[in-house]
């Protein structure tokens, strides 16, 4: 349920910030192991965004899986130590390379996101939608982005 609700929440975070989710995946990636694989599908929309506005937009995506997952098991760790999540923390890392150069200014602005995803993801409406689109990627494993669209617009309305 975990990957449930960390693709989850990249999939909320990315409608949220005006990408369309094309499909959210959960896989097993091996016979008989407990780890999944996930991946969501954005379009983002051309050129309605500056430069930095898409990176802080793509930035906050990569993160919120993490953050999802993290107050799904009720637990505050940093995205960079975690094994599952480096994916996500380098993703970040390098999409804000050409922002900030510096790697520790670089580090102290993606956890300045990660708090911020923290705030939005605790407001209840925003919560209550990550928690839907995970029972769907749970029970079903692959979701049209149509339903997380769907989802959001009945919890955020």
């Amino acid at each position: 349920m975990e990957a449930a609700y960390h693709e989850a929440g990249h999939a909320v975070f990315a409608a949220l910030l005006g990408g369309r989710v094309v499909s959210a995946t959960i896989e097993r990636n091996a016979i008989d192991t407990p780890h999944f694989d996930g991946c969501v599908s954005v379009q983002w929309p051309s050129q309605q965004l500056s430069a930095h506005e898409q990176v802080r937009t793509e930035v906050l995506t990569a993160l919120a899986g993490p953050v999802a997952e993290m107050i799904y098991r009720g637990e505050k760790l940093h995205p960079a130590r975690v094994q599952e999540w480096a994916n996500d923390w380098h993703t970040a890392m390098e999409l804000t390379t050409g922002i900030v150069t510096d790697p520790l200014r670089r580090i102290a602005l993606l956890e300045k996101l990660c708090q911020e995803l923290f705030r939005l993801a605790n407001d209840a409406r925003i919560w209550q939608a990550i928690a839907e689109v995970a029972d769907l990627l749970d029970t079903h494993e692959t979701i049209d982005g149509e339903e997380v669209h769907e989802t959001l617009d009945r919890w955020t309305s």
